[in-house]
C-alpha cells in the first residue's frame, strides 16, 4: 500500500491530524500551482488552495479508493477553481485587484537557470507563456495546465475530466496550437 492510501486511511479510522498534514504537505504545491495557473492571480490562488484543503480535510471520509488520491483530488481542485472564477466576488475582486500571474516567479511554476542571463530570458518566456496561457477558454486551459504545466499523462486528465482521451489530446493540440500562435504573433519562440 502507498503512502497517500496509509495516510488516509488512517485519518479516516481516527482522525490523525499528522497524516492529514502528510498529505497537504505533499500536494499544497501542486495544489497551489494549478489554482495560480487556472486562477491567474496570487492572492486567489492562494485562498482557493486553503479552500480546497478544508474540502478535502471535510470530504476525505468519502473517499473509497476507487480512483487515485490524485485524480480525485484534481476534480475538487477543477471543481473549486471554476467555482472561484465563476462567483460574483471573484469578478469583483478581479476588477479592483490588478496583481496578477505575470507578477508571480517562474519559479512557481518552473524552475530555471541560475545564469543572470537564462533567468531573464526564463522569465520573460515565463511571462509570454503565462499571459498566452489565459487567453485560453475552460477545458482547454486546464487541459493545458495538468497536461504541460503539472505533467500529468492523458489518461488521468481523461479520468479527471470525464472527457475521452482522443478528446483530451485535441483540446491539448488545439491549445498548444494557440499558445504558439500567440508567442509567434510576440516574435518569441
Amino acid at each position: 500500500m502507498d503512502i497517500d492510501a496509509n495516510n488516509i486511511k488512517s485519518f479516516q479510522a481516527t482522525g490523525n491530524q499528522q497524516a492529514f498534514g502528510e498529505l497537504m504537505r505533499k500536494y499544497k504545491d501542486r495544489v497551489f500551482n494549478f489554482c495560480l495557473c487556472y486562477l491567474e492571480k496570487y492572492d486567489d490562488a492562494d485562498d482557493c488552495t486553503q479552500e480546497i484543503f478544508i474540502k478535502l480535510y471535510e470530504n476525505l471520509h468519502t473517499f473509497r479508493f476507487e480512483a487515485k488520491f490524485s485524480t480525485w483530488l484534481y476534480r475538487i481542485m477543477i471543481n473549486s477553481c471554476k467555482n472561484m472564477k465563476r462567483s460574483k466576488h471573484y469578478s469583483m475582486r478581479g476588477r479592483i485587484q490588478e496583481t496578477d500571474i505575470s507578477g508571480a516567479s517562474l519559479e512557481e511554476i518552473n524552475n530555471c537557470s541560475h545564469s543572470p542571463e537564462k533567468v531573464l530570458i526564463n522569465e520573460e518566456l515565463g511571462r509570454a507563456i503565462r499571459e498566452a496561457i489565459q487567453t485560453l477558454k475552460g477545458s482547454q486551459k486546464m487541459v493545458l495546465i495538468m497536461s504541460d504545466i503539472d505533467g500529468r499523462a492523458y489518461e488521468e486528465i481523461a479520468k479527471i475530466t470525464n472527457f475521452k482521451i482522443g478528446t483530451v489530446k485535441s483540446k491539448l493540440a488545439r491549445a498548444r496550437l494557440k499558445v504558439a500562435e500567440i508567442l509567434k504573433s510576440k516574435n518569441i519562440t
